[in-house]
């Protein structure tokens, strides 16, 4: 067993390589910013430090330095990953230093992280005797089995609405939407284990819109799963771009949706089903044949089915997220029309009121916020033209109430610009305190 510290400045990914470390037996602490982790390192029983590079206080590479040039911890082995130093320049920098066991790109890879860490500490896992302890808030409890996903059947299957739970006929229900539905859930059990992860979490600490934003700023390729009671989504990613959603919810199914929108009638929609059946051919098509909807009609359709999986849960305020950088990419017929960072600044747009705003930035209130990379064509983000403008005006470091008073929008304009900013990281809060110093 190794005492290892954790170094990382985002509270899931600290607590899901405690969950990782201690299933393999390890004694885990951690930290999240690089000031609290040097006051750790100075004292006696760290065998591994694994440090994210983008931290408050003290970076990365600064205590690797600082590392280097201790006589007592010189020879205390590093993994280091980061999710913004990118490429091989920067790694081949860190690894110049020979404590250095290996360099990562964000998102982890839980079972090249293990290699790297068996590398670190010897050929096992056991490290010396003589080693001092832990504090005792290290955690080394084996954690218990992790939580698998149960199979809804279609029998029960409920729809959570507004106005409270619906039910589907199955008569409405076509082959498509529960193959749909079974293929979710079957990925969810088999692609989406808790031990076998490193970015998790739960929405109620961090929202969809800031998970989606933190793939996004470290252009990750993917599958995130986001569960809200018996509701299960897949959002499939390539390079930080949301290209395509499954969900299990048969009320988002195409013939559904063209119901809702009332381009067909219940009757047209079962009697495509039923066709479907006898032959086994697509909803869309015949529909067509049957003269109820036009190819534009489906097109439209198609993509406000992707749009309606993916939006609905940026309203979500509990359930929770896991991504694996390992799933399988399916091809997608129709893709999201939104791109990149425009699928979260729509997201916001679409999903948050004033009261939304400032519950999520409401622990931002006394902290400052400034800048983290120099100015962009916040249009290529999906900010409109009077949003460009109003991020111009902005000359940071300001409060959150300063920034909303410079953008000279009505509030709830203001506030969701500045959420949409911080959810990409275009922006970031940090300690008052920390930054104007010992004034305040």
């Amino acid at each position: 067993m190794a005492a290892i510290l954790v170094v990382d400045d985002e509270s899931p990914i600290r607590e899901m390589l405690t969950d990782l470390l201690t299933e393999d037996g390890h004694a885990v602490e951690s930290c999240r910013d690089g000031k609290d982790a040097w006051d750790r390192l100075r004292q006696p029983g760290v065998d591994l430090l694994l440090l994210d590079v983008l931290i408050p206080n003290i970076n990365g590479f600064e205590i690797v330095e600082k590392l280097g040039a201790s006589e007592s911890l010189c020879s205390l082995p590093v993994i280091v990953f980061s999710g913004i130093y990118r490429g091989m320049s920067h790694r081949a920098e860190v690894m110049k230093n020979s404590q250095v066991v290996e360099y990562f790109d964000k998102p982890l890879r839980p079972q090249l992280l293990k290699e790297a860490i068996t590398k670190a500490l010897g050929s096992s896992s056991a490290v010396k005797s003589d080693s001092a302890p832990m504090p005792s808030g290290a955690k080394s409890a084996v954690p218990s089995m992790p939580e698998t996903f149960t199979h809804t059947g279609m029998e029960d299957f409920t729809i959570a609405a507004s106005a409270g739970s619906i039910e589907i006929p199955n008569s409405l229900v076509d082959e498509a939407a529960q193959r749909e539905r079974e293929g979710v859930e079957k990925q969810a059990r088999e692609d989406f284990r808790r031990n076998a992860l490193v970015l998790q979490g739960k929405l109620a600490d961090h929202s969809v819109a800031e998970v989606l934003g933190k793939l996004w700023r470290e252009q990750t390729s993917g599958a995130l799963l986001l569960r809200q009671g018996k509701v299960r989504k897949i959002i499939n990613l390539r390079g930080g771009h949301a290209y395509y959603v499954r969900s299990n919810l048969v009320s988002e199914c195409l013939g559904q949706l063209l119901v809702k929108e009332r381009m067909i009638s219940k009757t047209e929609c079962q009697r495509s089903i039923a066709k479907m059946r006898e032959t086994g051919s697509r909803q869309g098509e015949l529909l067509i044949e049957q003269g109820a909807i036009t190819q534009n009609n489906l097109a439209y359709a198609l993509e406000l089915q992707l749009e309606t999986k993916l939006f609905d849960i940026f309203a979500w305020q509990s359930g929770e997220y896991r991504f694996n950088p390992d799933a399988e990419q399916p091809q997608a017929i129709t893709e999201i029309e939104f791109q990149g960072a425009g699928v979260v600044v729509e997201g916001i747009r679409r999903s948050f009121d004033k009261e939304g705003l400032r519950r999520v930035l409401g622990r931002f209130s006394e902290m400052l916020i400034d800048s983290i990379e120099t100015r962009r064509d916040y249009a290529e983000l999906g900010f409109n033209g009077a949003e460009c403008e109003a991020i111009a005006k902005v000359a940071l470091p300001l409060t959150l109430n300063g920034i909303v008073s410079a953008m000279g929008l009505e509030e709830q304009a203001a506030l969701r610009i500045i959420y949409a900013l911080i959810c990409l990281r275009q922006i970031r809060p940090m300690d008052y305190r920390t930054r104007i110093g010992t004034a305040v």
